[in-house]
């Protein structure tokens, strides 16, 4: 791998595993493995500042065969970036396994743009949060399941200006909020059952973007929502078609392309 040579990293990588149990009658040992990086620095020969990283991370089984996996703490961070995660499962080799996550994001984009070489001419200002909170089963990672997880969190964008003329694409956000969280809905064919879902609800106070030629898109005052339909777990069929709801509003829209076609909503 070419780019692994331009790397230099003063990490020390600790590992520590034990065994004990014993094999026969349906048991084996337990094992755990416990890995650890100090905080430590990371440099790219091509890339002016070092990321600055720490991770604690775990792995174990027991007598019963249950496999757990779990991050401890992972951090990252340099000059306009924080980020850091944690979450595993207890059963990771399960047939649906629960999964959980805490996770946070800072990122400035002027200050991470000015990193990228070879891109001088990018321009870029602005800032984005996020967080994401939770539980999910794998069976839930689909569009028709993902609204039974347990999961909070939310992006937001005070201001975020892009224009790079290398791939011909601007972009510019003001005050962007998307908070996704659970929502308690009543059944319109049963008003006495109700239905835990999980929502994506916005706002974005102006947007505009543009692609080359091809492609550009405006608005203003947005307001946007997406949810499962609480009919979609109205009982166990699942080969039924599980719905899916929303709205957009907005004070102004405008899409426009290459061939003509435009669309608006004032």
């Amino acid at each position: 791998i070419p780019e692994a040579g331009k790397l230099r990293t003063d990490a020390i990588l600790s590992m520590q595993g034990s065994c004990s149990g014993f094999v026969g009658n349906g048991s084996i040992p337990s094992l755990s493995i416990n890995l650890d990086i100090p905080e430590s620095h990371l440099s790219h020969k091509d890339v002016a500042r070092d990321l600055n990283i720490k991770l604690s991370a775990s792995a174990s089984t027991d007598a019963s065969g249950k496999t757990g996996l779990r991050i401890n703490d992972l951090k990252a961070s340099t000059e306009g970036l924080d980020f850091s995660i944690k979450g595993g499962s207890e059963d990771i080799l399960a047939e649906d396994p629960l999964l959980d996550i805490d996770g946070r994001l800072s990122a400035h984009i002027g200050q991470l743009a000015a990193l990228m070489p070879g891109r001088e001419d990018l321009k870029a200002e602005g800032s984005i949060s996020a967080e994401l909170d939770g539980s999910i089963r794998l069976s839930q990672m689909s569009i028709y399941n993902f609204a039974q997880a347990d999961l909070n969190g939310f992006i937001l964008c005070d201001s975020l200006n892009l224009d790079s003329p290398a791939d011909t694409v601007s972009i510019k956000i003001n005050d962007m909020d998307i908070r996704l969280g659970p929502e308690s809905k009543t059944s319109r064919r049963d008003s006495s059952q109700t239905f835990r879902l999980i929502a994506v609800n916005g706002t974005i106070a102006k947007a505009d973007a543009a692609y080359k030629d091809i492609l550009s898109f405006s608005g203003k005052e947005i307001d946007l929502a997406a949810k499962n339909s609480a009919e979609a777990f109205s009982n166990k069929d699942t080969t039924r078609i599980h719905p899916l709801g929303g709205h957009l509003n907005a004070k102004s829209l405008s899409l426009k392309d290459a061939a003509g076609l435009s669309l608006s909503l004032d």
